[in-house]
């Protein structure tokens, strides 16, 4: 079936009409409309990027643990070495020492073995635990002693909270007879 047209320079001219698909319209509307995710779809990919975030935010946690771990064996390491330097004294080298620089010229000052747990401020119930130790605790000689060879929770009933207790106070000591 030819239709009749008037062209734009005054002719007619026979063409055929065009079809118009109906479905290719509605396939349009339907691609259209699939190109706006469903209530399903968002929520999917919302709980996606938030499972994401949560395996991120873990990975990262562990991480930092971890390193956390090696700062504290690092800081106990570092502990037992102080306390260890400061409970041998100054070490004797003969060939190095200047002449003069001997034991007798060296005034070996050991007066802060005889400190008592209790003037370090420690509380009684971590006092007794360090006395009921074998063996017993009494001093910050004691302390120093025990730490060459163990850990602080080494002691039954003595865990990383009395222990970094016990540490503070033997720093705070340590603090005081150096600042004055």
């Amino acid at each position: 079936m030819e239709m009749e047209i008037d062209t734009q320079a005054g002719q007619r001219e026979n063409v055929e009409p065009i079809e118009v698909d109906v479905e290719t319209d509605e396939q349009d509307e339907q691609t259209e409309a699939s190109a706006f995710p469903s209530a399903e779809e968002r929520f999917t990919e919302e709980l996606t990027e938030a499972e994401k975030a949560f395996i991120d935010a873990t990975m990262r946690q562990t991480e930092i643990e971890a390193e956390l771990r090696e700062a504290k064996q690092e800081t106990k390491e570092a502990y037992k070495r102080v306390v260890h330097l400061r409970a041998r004294g100054p070490k004797e080298m003969p060939l190095f020492d200047k002449p003069g620089d001997s034991n007798e010229t060296i005034e070996k000052d050991e007066s802060w073995r005889q400190t008592t747990t209790e003037e370090l401020g420690l509380s009684a119930s971590i006092c007794e635990i360090l006395r009921e130790n074998d063996p017993p605790i009494e001093t910050l000689g004691g302390i120093a002693d025990w730490t060459i060879e163990y850990s602080l929770t080494d002691i039954p009933r003595i865990g990383g909270a009395k222990a970094e207790a016990i540490e503070e106070a033997t720093d705070k000591y340590w603090a005081s007879r150096f600042s004055g």
